[in-house]
């Protein structure tokens, strides 16, 4: 009745209402895919960022103040990441 209810209410899918209402551990996040896609952007946008100072700023030395800009808000943006993360886990909502 609760999941029917909150469904019609919000709007929201049944598979996202099941995972945060049951929390079962053999129901798979329904945001998985598109975290392990981002995860694999951020990932990838390292690696470039990576090549770019090793390629670039020996050719560009003014490069390498905004490449490491770069590599600073990079590394703040997986930290909110991971945070994103654990909050989008059922059990954190169960605690």
């Amino acid at each position: 009745y609760i999941l029917n209810l909150t469904q019609e209410e919000t709007g929201l899918s049944s598979d996202i209402l099941s995972y945060y209402f049951l929390c079962n551990q053999a129901v798979s996040n329904p945001f998985q895919q598109r975290l392990t896609l981002s995860q694999r952007a951020l990932a990838n946008i390292h690696s470039q960022l990576q090549g770019l100072e090793r390629e670039a700023v020996p050719q560009f030395p003014s490069a390498q103040k905004p490449l490491l800009s770069l590599e600073e808000t990079l590394n703040v943006t997986e930290g909110n990441f991971h945070q994103l993360v654990a909050l989008l886990h059922c059990r954190g909502l169960h605690k």
